[in-house]
């Protein structure tokens, strides 16, 4: 069980939000240079899962991409 951190780039001044199977959910602001990094908040047990990716640009306009993971911490 591990407390998952995830990063990316996107454009600046957006707003990231990570779910997981549609329970767990974290955010976090895009830097200047693009970067984002969330970190679960809590240790995430081992398995599958569906992750939903979601973007928000300053103007509002969203973006989500859905994906499959699988955590396997040891």
């Amino acid at each position: 069980v591990a407390q998952p951190v995830l990063t990316g780039t996107t454009a600046a001044g957006s707003t990231i939000s990570v779910a997981f199977n549609e329970s767990m959910t974290y955010k976090a602001t895009v830097a200047t240079d693009g970067t984002w990094t969330v970190t679960a908040g809590a240790a995430i047990p081992n398995g599958k899962y569906t992750m939903t990716i979601t973007t928000t640009d300053a103007a509002g306009n969203s973006v989500a991409s859905t994906y499959t993971v699988t955590q396997s911490a040891k």
